[in-house]
């Protein structure tokens, strides 16, 4: 018995151990999507003594008032005097440390509604190093170098930053076409970044015939072929295809590589510099192995470290790799460190093939604080020396690398051992191994400071169980693992899982022809008797709605039949898609689907060479989802066709998920399944399945797309009837968002009675037509313009978790109710024109953390907050769909009649109706 408790408590410390190494790891890494928070103009983090200027138009027009949202000061910072085509003008930041900035928003002065001056456009400059560099003028993507800013002095607008900008010091130029006064109120959008990487050098890039791989982005100095002092597309995120040739739309073949061709350069070598010593555990290069083209992984990596610039040690750690010609993919090659120290790091690689294609590199290291010598250097490596020799300056005889005037050099303890190179040609020195009696000191040690530690760790966690978890035992017996896996989680300030960063480079970039959104803030204070905290609030302040709102109406819902009340699904009840776009949203259960399976398909077969692509929309693990117009395709689906009569030869609008040759057994089984459902729906606000091409490779469904895209964009691009702001963008009155949210309403009332469970309801998965028809799709999940959306949690695939029911995320829990939640949250996206994302101000780990509330019953959760101009009988609506108890929440039978019943006279024509009644 004692045995098997130690054997327990082994493993128990053994799972501790690796937690807190994946924790490191989580914290370590860094999103993309996620990296887009306001950096501190707003909040004052960043603070007066931070800012500075070339010029202001008096005391109260400092850079210290050029903060968005706020009107301080005299309401901006101004220049002093007329800006023109040849001034240089600018407001500068000191962020005193590195940033990575993905946008800037930026606003005019409109100080107590006098004054209209603004900036038409803007340039930025920027340096990573305050003390050597000179000023950079940041180049994005297609040799983009100034940016649009406002056009009034009121409305703020965002700038989104492809590659993004690894800056500390950053300045904002204004630009003017003709001369004029210039006013600015500035956000900065981003995150720290933990590499502390400033600049790598490097031979350029070579042509592969036609295809230019040289390092396109790259900002530093290029002189004879040669990079020095700058960052390029070895850290901007994106990752090429399998085959290299391949790019994003818009973007030149072979774009995102950099490749070296082994009769140019035979042994490429990269050079990073770091913005101080660090103490690396990893290193991680993302290759191209496209053989059949004769591109391969390289056969050996080899790294030197170095503390000062061009002085390299001449212990080494070389990684062999098994070249592959079997496999075209790409893939993460990592290349343990062994905490080793330094500020330069040289990486040499060795050609595999012909060629060597490069596009990422992500470091996993940490500052290191103690005194660093070149002693320190090799200590840290877990080698010992038998002996410590001076050697003189000049090269070192055994790999050329440069050896500094006195520094210490540790011998091979075996000059004759190599490690066989896998051609069989010059091997590389081995390192030493350490002392048997110093090792054993050294473990030792080691493994009774590490008991020590996961003990303390141990009794922790019994403190938290025994305070908290064991009153949730009583209080929800059946709780599952999600509950606790991510509280834990979200403890540690993120729900990364450890695999994820080691097959995703440092960054993780949106497509660069999506521009993501940054959530412009707006700086309104609650009702003090307002009791829900959350997000902003969109309408316009001289909106108003007086003459139909009547917050006195209160509506009850009768009660329901116990045989009408909606069945509860957990998540393993419910057959799981693996479709086209991502997870394929509808939950259908078990016994449904194998009826479906027993039901003949209806869905004609549709001539691939009668599509005409337009663009991708998006991509899922499986396949990608493209815009498509489809001839006579009314000709093919008979009297079932949705549309409006068009004479023969003219196109319909469609959308093709096409799923790719080369997908898996499963991907292909789902695909079928993911037809069979979409086969079965038939309703006005559901998007339908038209027909499919399943002759011939690649598989493709084609479906229903509306005119105007995803109702998140087109209300992003409009604004309320009302406001006043003057601009070209349409105006949509507050009838026809209603209109459109009771027709959301309708159809989600018809999934719920077959039993399915959307569980991705929300305005990016909401297609839009003419005269506002709404239909209810899936494709929110496959485009990159809402990754930032979706969240992934450890172990489970992406969520969106600003719209989901807290027992979703908790329990794993899907109903009808749980889509009743995410319907308020799309009805409050609505009312807000889209302006902003559900909870805002919080981070995704606040969001989780919020969800716990609602778990505990605490009553400190908080709920989104009342958009302006709403009705309160409405936002009461609302409230009722967040209810913690789900019997609570309305049922979509009565929220469809609720909304129908407010939008009495309202006709869906190209001008809004004024008569409604709410």
């Amino acid at each position: 018995m004692t045995l098997m408790m130690a054997g327990e408590m082994f493993g128990f410390l053994q799972t501790c151990a690796i937690l807190c190494y994946a924790i490191a790891w989580v914290n370590a890494s860094i999103n993309i999507n996620a990296c887009r928070s306001p950096l501190g103009m707003i909040t004052k983090d960043i603070t007066d003594d931070q800012l500075s200027a070339s010029s202001s138009h008096s005391p109260g027009h400092g850079p210290q008032y050029g903060r968005l949202n706020l009107d301080e000061g005299e309401g901006a910072w101004c220049i002093d005097g007329l800006v023109n085509i040849h001034s240089y003008e600018y407001m500068q930041v000191d962020f005193r440390e590195l940033k990575v900035i993905t946008g800037i928003g930026t606003q005019g002065r409109w100080h107590n509604g006098e004054g209209n001056q603004y900036a038409r456009y803007f340039r930025v400059e920027y340096r990573r190093n305050n003390e050597t560099e000179d000023w950079r003028q940041y180049v994005g993507y297609f040799n983009k170098k100034v940016y649009m800013a406002n056009n009034n002095g009121y409305q703020a607008k965002a700038s989104h930053f492809s590659p993004p900008i690894l800056t500390s010091q950053l300045r904002v130029v204004p630009v003017a076409e003709i001369e004029r006064q210039v006013c600015m109120r500035v956000e900065f959008y981003g995150c720290s970044f933990e590499d502390k990487l400033i600049s790598y050098d490097m031979n350029q890039g070579d042509h592969h015939g036609e295809y230019n791989l040289e390092d396109k982005s790259y900002d530093g100095t290029k002189t004879n072929g040669y990079l020095r002092n700058g960052l390029g597309l070895l850290i901007d995120s994106m990752t090429g295809a399998n085959d290299f040739r391949l790019s994003p739309s818009n973007f030149p073949a072979a774009f995102e590589w950099v490749g070296w061709e082994n009769s140019t350069n035979p042994n490429p070598i990269v050079i990073f510099q770091f913005e101080t010593i660090r103490n690396f555990s990893e290193v991680q290069f993302h290759f191209n192995n496209f053989f059949s083209e004769g591109v391969s992984i390289p056969s050996h990596i080899r790294i030197h470290f170095g503390v000062d610039e061009g002085y390299y040690y001449t212990r080494d750690i070389v990684e062999n790799i098994p070249v592959d010609f079997e496999h075209l993919d790409t893939r993460w090659i990592t290349v343990k460190l062994q905490h080793r120290i330094g500020r330069f790091l040289k990486c040499t690689f060795f050609h595999g093939n012909r060629w060597l294609l490069l596009d990422e590199v992500s470091f996993l290291s940490e500052e290191y604080k103690g005194a660093v010598s070149m002693t320190t250097v090799e200590s840290t490596s877990a080698i010992a020396s038998e002996s410590m020799i001076e050697v003189s300056e000049g090269l070192d005889p055994q790999d050329n690398s440069w050896v500094p005037s006195g520094a210490t050099h540790i011998p091979p303890w075996d000059p004759n051992r190599t490690l066989p190179d896998r051609k069989g040609g010059q091997g590389v020195t081995a390192a030493s191994p350490e002392p048997a009696e110093d090792i054993t000191l050294l473990v030792l040690g080691i493994v009774f400071g590490v008991l020590i530690f996961l003990v303390l760790i141990f009794g922790l966690l019994l403190f938290l169980y025994r305070h908290k978890y064991i009153r949730l035992k009583h209080q929800v017996p059946q709780i599952l693992y999600h509950a606790e896996t991510i509280t834990r989680a979200a403890g540690n300030n993120s729900l990364t899982h450890y695999n994820s960063r080691r097959a995703n480079p440092t960054y993780q970039i949106s497509n660069p022809n999506d521009e993501p959104q940054y959530h412009i803030i707006d700086n309104k204070v609650p009702h003090s008797d307002d009791e829900d905290s959350g997000a902003f609030v969109a309408f316009p302040q001289n909106m108003s709605l007086e003459t139909i709102l009547d917050e006195a109406n209160v509506y009850a819902e009768p009660c329901s039949p116990k045989s009408l009340q909606q069945q509860h699904y957990a998540e393993t009840d419910l057959m799981s898609i693996q479709g086209v776009s991502g997870n394929t949203i509808y939950g259908v259960p078990d016994q449904c689907l194998e009826k479906l399976n027993n039901t003949r398909t209806l869905c004609p077969e549709f001539p691939r060479d009668k599509l005409i692509f337009l663009e991708r929309l998006g991509e899922g693990q499986f396949g990608e989802v493209h815009l498509c117009e489809a001839e006579n395709i009314q000709d093919y689906i008979g009297n079932g066709f949705p549309f409006v009569k068009r004479n023969r030869g003219q196109r319909t609008l469609v959308a093709v998920k096409m799923l790719r040759r080369n997908a898996n057994k499963n991907a292909r089984t789902d695909f079928q399944k993911e037809m069979k459902v979409m086969s079965q729906l038939r309703d006005p606000n559901i998007v339908r399945l038209l027909a499919a091409c399943t002759e011939d490779e690649p598989l493709c469904m084609v479906v229903e797309y509306m005119e105007n895209g995803d109702l998140n964009q087109f209300l992003y691009d409009s604004e309320p009837e009302k406001s006043s702001a003057p601009g070209d963008l349409r105006k949509v009155c507050f009838g026809a968002l209603i209109h459109m949210a009771t027709q959301i309403a309708s159809g989600m009332k018809y999934l719920s009675s077959m039993n399915f469970v959307h569980r991705d309801l929300a305005t990016r998965n909401c297609l839009v037509g003419k005269q506002y028809t709404i239909r209810i799709a899936d494709f929110g999940m496959s485009r990159n313009l809402y990754s930032n959306n979706y969240y992934k949690i450890e172990g489970r695939a992406v969520l969106p978790i600003r719209w989901m029911a807290w027992e979703s995320i908790l329990l794993g829990k899907f109903t009808s109710k749980s889509d009743v939640w995410a319907f308020g949250v799309t009805l409050w996206e609505i009312l807000i024109m889209c302006r902003e994302q559900p909870y805002s101000n919080l981070t995704d780990e606040l969001v989780i953390k919020n969800t716990g509330e609602f778990f505990d019953n605490s009553g400190k959760h908080c709920i989104l907050r009342q958009p302006e101009n709403c009705p309160r009988a409405i936002y009461d609506m609302m409230k009722r769909c967040w209810k913690r108890n789900a019997d609570e929440r309305p049922s979509f039978e009565f929220l469809f009649s609720m909304l129908q019943t407010k939008n009495i006279g309202f006709e869906p024509k190209p001008e809004c109706s004024s008569s409604v009644i709410v």
